[in-house]
């Protein structure tokens, strides 16, 4: 799969180190897309995978990371050749309408003058000097579509010092400076140049992640409102329903105050790189307007000009045309455009009523974008308006407000290996461990008897193969969660409940998708592999893909100063079914 071109992006804009919040507030994508893009592009860029003593994860990215996807993506390889193919051919369409428009004038008129002439030529017929004359004229009827082709086309200026020079004497003119060529003019004159706002919804969600962002993570629904369209009816305003695809994009949750106000927790944007100061944001998302053409006036009234020109030369061509004997003795170019007389009289037509057309679909247009607009100001003046009122509820949202940056004094390990050595590295003390483990028969000789019952149940270990007393984990404060060696040597979490004692059920350290290892991410609440992307909750129950079951679980047990893990063989709590491992 080729890397998402939006959070390469944001790797090159936030100087190529990032977390999963640093990519989803720069480019405004979904979270659980950013975090999976970001896993993808940081394997195949050979990105440095640095992990922090609280679990969350940083990405550090080489600076030439773009070539080397080019050496691993034949896909990425086309795409930057395709690009610079389209862009020649996507000037050479804008370029073809004015184009055939002025092959349309010339034509039309070439057959016009050639008929005239004709005409003049046969009334004189008798008269050999007649004859010569109308020879002359052909001769010189020639010369004026020449002179004026040239004139035409020094508007297309392919030559940039010419166009360079005429800009300059256009400015001191006092007159508009197009960064256009006439061809091009056309083009825009007759189809605009493009949406305004097609980069709409990213910009949004740009917004949007920026406003949270500046808030350290938590906002009030006020705050957010003048980013969104349709916020519904009034009962799904009073309910904040409109927060719902907000949260899901940001993996944000609501918290209530003790007054029952919501308040709106993103901690996945809590945590940075680098420490951030606040950025600038528009108050309120502001749709551009339609412009009918960025050609300059006089480019348009040329257009106009030139279309009503071919109009005019097109009745007087189709009054001539209706002599049919003449134009079959004259045949040639004559009988050539009486062929596709049609299409230069449809082309002629279409070309001034497209522009009408679209001159009043704009105006309709525009006035829907002012409404909206108009909408979203109204809802940021609102929430100036009633900010006193909502003090207690912004005082309440303080209280979780933080931002992590994570530098490199915080890092608990870090690689110089591609991501996925970096996920044996982090599960290497397991295999170790459990490779132990299959020696154990014939190092019994050397275990103290003690340490097992010869049902299952051992001693808690640490990553060296030391027992580990169990005052050492029960003076941690409430909450904490240590990693130790296991059932089988597999890597298993251990937790200080609110009273000072160990929680009886111990979590394995190992992702039921494909067996990564993880940390336990405290600032968001969750157990996160960095391998798929699969979250847990602080059971061990499954939050999100691509992993299905939950994770296993043991029995723990304090005896003196040693703890005790011994297999979970019965009915699982967490979903009151038989152990999927048993």
């Amino acid at each position: 799969m080729a890397p998402n071109p939006k959070i390469m992006e944001a790797v090159e804009g936030l100087n190529y180190r990032v977390t999963v919040g640093d990519v989803a507030s720069q480019a405004g994508l979904d979270v659980n897309l950013a975090q999976k893009g970001l896993l993808a592009l940081a394997s195949d860029a050979n990105a440095h995978l640095q992990v922090a003593e609280t679990g969350d994860i940083v990405y550090d990215f080489p600076r030439n990371f773009r070539n080397i996807l080019r050496g691993k993506f034949l896909r990425l390889r086309f795409q930057a050749w395709w690009e610079k193919v389209w862009n020649v051919l996507f000037y050479l369409i804008r370029i073809s309408f004015g184009t055939l428009l002025i092959v349309s004038i010339i034509l039309i008129f070439v057959a016009i003058t050639i008929i005239i002439v004709a005409l003049n030529s046969n009334r004189d017929s008798n008269s050999s000097s007649s004859r010569s004359s109308s020879r002359s004229g052909g001769g010189g009827f020639f010369f004026i579509p020449r002179f004026w082709i040239g004139d035409l086309f020094w508007f297309y200026d392919p030559n940039p010092s010419r166009s360079r020079n005429r800009k300059r004497k256009a400015r001191t003119a006092g007159q508009s400076d197009s960064e256009m060529n006439f061809l091009e003019a056309v083009f825009s004159f007759l189809f605009g140049d493009g949406n305004p706002n097609a980069d709409l919804e990213e910009r949004r969600w740009k917004d949007i992640a920026q406003v949270i962002r500046n808030h350290n993570g938590v906002v009030v629904a006020e705050q957010i409102a003048p980013y969104l369209d349709d916020l519904g009816n009034q009962f799904a305003r009073e309910t904040e329903d409109y927060m719902i695809p907000v949260l899901s994009k940001f993996d944000g949750s609501p918290e209530v105050s003790p007054e029952g106000e919501l308040v709106y927790r993103f901690p996945e944007l809590q945590v940075t790189a680098k420490q951030q100061r606040r950025k600038p944001v528009e108050t309120y998302l502001t749709e551009s307007p339609w412009t009918f053409s960025q050609a300059d006036s006089g480019q348009i009234s040329m257009s106009i000009g030139l279309g009503s020109v071919n109009i005019i030369g097109g009745g007087v061509l189709g009054v001539l045309l209706q002599n049919e004997e003449l134009v079959a003795e004259l045949g040639g170019l004559v009988a050539f455009v009486d062929s596709i007389y049609w299409l230069l009289i449809a082309y002629g037509v279409a070309f001034l009523t497209v522009p009408l057309v679209r001159y009043f679909w704009i105006k309709r247009r525009n006035q829907k974008v002012q409404r909206r607009n108009a909408e979203r100001q109204e809802r940021a003046l609102e929430f100036e308006r009633i900010e006193p009122q909502l003090r207690p509820k912004l005082d309440y949202a303080r209280q979780f407000a933080q931002q992590t940056a994570i530098g490199t004094d915080d890092l608990a390990y870090t690689t110089e290996k591609d991501v996925r050595q970096l996920l044996n590295f982090l599960t290497g003390a397991t295999v170790a461990v459990a490779a132990g483990g299959a020696a154990y028969p014939a190092l019994r000789y050397f275990v103290p008897p003690q340490e097992g019952d010869g049902s299952g149940t051992i001693v808690a270990k640490d990553q060296l193969g030391n027992p580990i007393p169990a005052q050492q984990i029960l003076s941690e404060p409430p909450g904490t969660r240590a990693l130790i060696a296991g059932l089988a040597g597999e890597p298993t979490y251990l937790t200080v409940d609110a009273d000072g004692s160990l929680n009886s059920m111990a979590i394995v350290d190992n992702c039921t998708h494909l067996g990564c290892t993880f940390p336990w991410n405290a600032s968001a609440g969750q157990f996160q592999c960095p391998c798929h992307g699969s979250r847990y909750n602080e059971q061990g129950n499954v939050l999100r893909g691509p992993a299905n079951r939950p994770l296993k679980i043991a029995h723990v047990e304090v005896k003196g100063d040693r703890i005790w893990l011994s297999p979970w063989t019965e009915t699982d709590p967490r979903t009151g079914e038989r152990p999927w491992w048993v």
